[in-house]
């Protein structure tokens, strides 16, 4: 058994209630701090200049991006000449 199915296994075989309080205290807090950063960074200008960008890009919206209300296309890349282009 590999070890990401064996942590499957023990994941969906944990309750809540035996998960020690310390650990769900210090996971509320890492899950608050997270969102929290998410937010706030989502709205400084090169966030929004790089969510503007993969919403030219246009596609297929699968994956969400954070704080907008439009999925985005995993598989675009930029237009040739932007001085961020990735890949070929």
């Amino acid at each position: 058994m590999g070890a990401t199915v064996e942590l499957a296994e023990f994941v969906a075989a944990t309750d809540f209630g035996q998960l020690p309080v310390g650990l769900v205290d210090r996971a509320r807090v890492y899950i608050l701090d997270n969102l929290a950063a998410g937010f706030i960074g989502s709205v400084q200008p090169w966030s929004v200049m790089v969510a503007d960008l993969v919403r030219e890009l246009g596609g297929v919206g699968t994956c969400s991006v954070f704080n907008q209300p439009w999925r985005a296309d995993p598989g675009r890349r930029t237009p040739p000449g932007r001085p961020w282009q990735t890949g070929s």
